[in-house]
């Protein structure tokens, strides 16, 4: 007997349409959802970046009786020992291989596991110096070696830019290391934005005026010290700060140098903050080896570059932006509507990019004695 068989009928084109627009709705309602998550994990794994770096600031006090520095040209007598090479007065806003100065991120290598990569520095050295070779090439490791090394703790997972980048003025064009973190200058500043490059509300700066001037401003050991015109004079108080880490530089030994002890901290320590975020790929100052590429302030807006409206043609990567310190010196980062920061007492919170400016600058300076209700910004 014949028996007939019905041939399996497969998807019409409109049913498959129909299957592909489900898929497509679902993985549209869930990609946000996945992409949150994401944010949310990067944003606790750069919380803990902080945290470490905070951490190792106080146990580096703790063993030195002071935090750790940056310096740049001439390096304070004493601070190092007797017959290292430490001269050097060359423009501190751009290096050269004969730059000489560290970091702050650079003394805190060995508290935080980083003591080979410490070792290979030669300290006080400029970027040529060289200390140690490479056991499997034979090649010489110099202090731009150093420069170069990428280092984790220095990354925040939600910026995605390379590690190392060329714009950096340390020495333009050479790929060096950068960092996501900076400590705090303080509050007050040297200029304001440059007008050419600013298209929105220009903010208004603090200046050498009241609590804002910088501590121990304008003496040294008793006796008066002005900076030279060279160095802009008392307008520059990039080295007169009034946060936990000025710039440090020093164009010959007659310039002043200032370290911080958690005892200078008057206006508490979890009332001040210690270390912020910033973007290495809008700013040419973000090096963690340089003295002149690890702090910033406060006195400009959080992600202030991030409103593209304050920026000619809204690129903030253009070297007019990246090359001038006036405007991009600031904390600002990538997770969405602030920043990480952490604080004096090894404590991080997320500061809102829409925090009450003089709130803001107040949690930035050390020693203003101003009280700030931190709970109506921290969480």
């Amino acid at each position: 007997m014949f028996v007939h068989q019905e041939k399996s009928r497969g998807f019409t084109l409109v049913e498959l349409l129909v299957v592909i627009t489900i898929i497509g709705i679902l993985i549209g309602l869930t990609l946000p959802a996945v992409q949150k998550a994401r944010e949310s994990a990067h944003r606790m794994s750069c919380a803990n970046n902080i945290g470490q770096l905070c951490k190792a600031m106080t146990s580096y006090e703790s063993a030195q009786r002071v935090l750790p520095v940056n310096w740049g040209g001439y390096a304070p007598i004493g601070w190092y020992p007797p017959g290292t090479t430490l001269s050097n007065g060359s423009n501190p806003d751009a290096g050269t291989t004969s730059t000489c100065g560290h970091s702050w991120q650079t003394q805190l290598l060995p508290q935080l596991d980083q003591m080979t990569v410490y070792q290979e520095i030669v300290i006080g050295g400029n970027l040529n110096a060289t200390k140690t070779k490479d056991a499997s090439s034979g090649a010489a490791i110099t202090n731009l070696t150093v420069a170069k090394m990428p280092l984790t703790i220095f990354k925040c997972p939600s910026d995605s830019v390379a590690s190392t980048l060329t714009n950096q003025l340390l020495l333009s064009g050479t790929p060096l290391a950068v960092t996501n973190y900076k400590a705090c200058i303080g509050s007050n500043w040297p200029t304001d934005p440059v007008p050419s490059l600013s298209t929105g509300t220009n903010p208004t700066y603090q200046k050498a005026v009241g609590t804002t001037q910088g501590r121990n401003h304008g003496t040294q050991s008793g006796s008066t010290w002005t900076p030279p015109a060279s160095n802009g004079g008392d307008s520059d108080l990039r080295d007169l700060c009034n946060g936990i880490m000025c710039r440090g530089w020093r164009a010959n030994n007659s310039y002043p140098f200032f370290t911080t002890t958690m005892g200078d901290i008057q206006d508490g320590a979890s009332n001040t903050i210690a270390v912020g975020e910033t973007l290495p790929l809008y700013c040419g100052f973000a090096s963690w080896y340089w003295f002149n590429g690890s702090s910033a302030t406060v006195t400009i807006p959080l992600n202030y570059l991030l409103n593209r409206a304050n920026v000619p043609g809204g690129d903030p990567t253009q070297s007019s932006i990246t090359t001038a310190w006036q405007t991009c010196d600031g904390f600002m980062s990538r997770h969405p509507q602030g920043a990480n920061f952490g604080f004096c007492d090894g404590s991080v919170h997320f500061l809102s990019e829409n925090i009450d400016t003089t709130a803001y600058r107040n949690l930035g300076s050390m020693q203003d004695g101003q009280t700030v209700d931190t709970s109506s910004f921290m969480p």
